[in-house]
């Protein structure tokens, strides 16, 4: 289902654990496999249409669909009809990135697959005028104790209690709900008003600043004026223990081989959990430190240079794969953007080939044999002697002159660098300063 959007309004995701019991666990997993089904179904039947020469738009199959359904898959209705029916959606965007894809030069294009069952997790979307948040009085008498806490009502099921409150008051648009691990999430689409962000965001307290940032694997952030965000590494300082469940996982009891008939063991499925456990923990470790990082970088700047980079290219090499994954330079560049866009400031992103490092941010020299083990830039036509990451940030900063002045001419000023550390101790995050440049 295609959701309406008003430009007025700002279109903020939160994100909700609920309070899931075995019949809920239960109704998900139908409403996991309704929508798995649909999807193949219409894979299936758009094949077997482009065989015959039939051609027509992908949501036509959902037509097809909702015709047969109730004969052929009786159980479909048991679960919200928005499971069913937003799979056709998402079909249609998938097909249509595959034509995209297949008209551009040197990107490759695969048509969609089919997609697997996953005993761990799952997504289905309720569509915005089925999403109703109750509270505890409404249901029953019982609970006009909890009439503080907020229910879901999900269709076809009833009420299901939520780990926190929503935080933003606006019009729902849509909620999924997925499964990660033992656990299960809501993810409201809320578009709240300008107003409504002020009071749920920290804003920005000055104007025109400016920064420009340099993305790398043992410093995450190096700034223009010499401030220093280290990387987490949070898989790296869990990877022995990472391993050892591996390990201790691959000796329970478990088939070997697809034509193999051994059952899982009990042991199989305890250590299987705390794997899954310590792999949720890393990955929240990570997002929590990106989404400080970003709310900082908001907070204090309206105008904000950022690297561009071939992260599939990267992943090839093998040697540093595992870090750049560690980092997640795309979900931080993400954020960034998202959060400097909402409260009006501007991200300017280099071209992948500028030659940031490579560049004397003094003088414009271009120095072509520059190795990854030269971490000082020393440039031979002037003499300047700074680090390399500094200098590439600010070689990013000069494009946002370049950029923004020709179009608005605002009024640049550097931040206040105190203020900007101090909020990054407040919220724990390791940084220092990097050495000025000499000549």
């Amino acid at each position: 289902m295609k959701t309406r959007t008003d430009p007025k309004l700002i279109y903020i995701a939160h994100k909700i654990e609920l309070k899931a019991n075995n019949k809920f666990r239960t109704y998900c997993r139908k409403a996991f496999g309704v929508r798995r089904l649909s999807y193949n179904w219409g894979i299936n039947k758009l094949k077997e249409n482009i065989h015959n020469g039939i051609q027509g738009p992908v949501i036509a199959l959902k037509k097809e669909f909702n015709a047969i359904k109730r004969e052929q898959y009786p159980y479909v209705m048991e679960v919200s009809k928005y499971a069913s029916a937003q799979a056709f959606v998402n079909l249609g965007q998938a097909v249509s990135k595959f034509s995209e894809d297949r008209e551009k030069k040197f990107v490759k294009f695969r048509f969609p697959k089919l997609k697997k069952r996953k005993k761990f997790g799952g997504s289905f979307y309720i569509g915005g005028d089925h999403v109703q948040i109750i509270t505890g009085a409404q249901i029953s008498k019982n609970l006009k104790n909890d009439s503080k806490k907020q229910y879901l009502k999900v269709p076809n099921f009833g009420p299901v209690q939520m780990r926190e409150n929503l935080r933003l008051n606006g019009h729902i648009c849509s909620v999924t709900i997925s499964q990660n691990g033992n656990k299960i999430f809501a993810a409201f689409k809320i578009g709240i008003t300008q107003e409504e962000y002020q009071r749920t965001h920290k804003i920005r307290d000055c104007e025109g600043t400016y920064l420009g940032i340099d993305l790398g694997l043992k410093n995450l952030i190096t700034t223009n004026d010499g401030l220093i965000i280290d990387a987490p590494k949070n898989l790296r300082k869990n990877e022995k223990r990472i391993a050892h469940l591996q390990r201790k996982l691959d000796k329970k009891k478990h088939p070997r081989k697809k034509e193999d008939k051994k059952i899982f063991s009990k042991n199989f499925y305890k250590v299987s959990a705390e794997l899954r456990k310590l792999h949720a923990l890393v990955a929240n470790k990570r997002n929590d430190y990106n989404q400080k990082i970003s709310t900082v970088l908001a907070s204090f700047y309206q105008y904000i240079a950022i690297e561009s980079i071939n992260l599939k290219g990267l992943l090839k090499n093998h040697c540093i794969a595992k870090s750049i994954s560690d980092a997640s330079f795309g979900k931080l560049k993400k954020l960034i953007k998202d959060k400097i866009t909402h409260q009006g400031g501007t991200v300017v992103e280099a071209d992948q080939f500028y030659p940031s490092s490579k560049t004397c941010s003094a003088c414009g020299y271009i120095k072509n044999d520059l190795t990854l083990e030269d971490r000082t830039y020393i440039c031979p036509k002037c003499g300047l002697k700074i680090d390399r990451d500094k200098n590439a940030a600010i070689n990013l900063l000069h494009l946002i002159s370049k950029q923004i002045i020709g179009l608005a001419e605002p009024k640049f000023k550097p931040a206040d660098l105190e203020k900007v550390e101090k909020a990054l101790s407040n919220n724990l995050i390791p940084h220092s300063r990097v050495d000025s440049g000499t000549k």
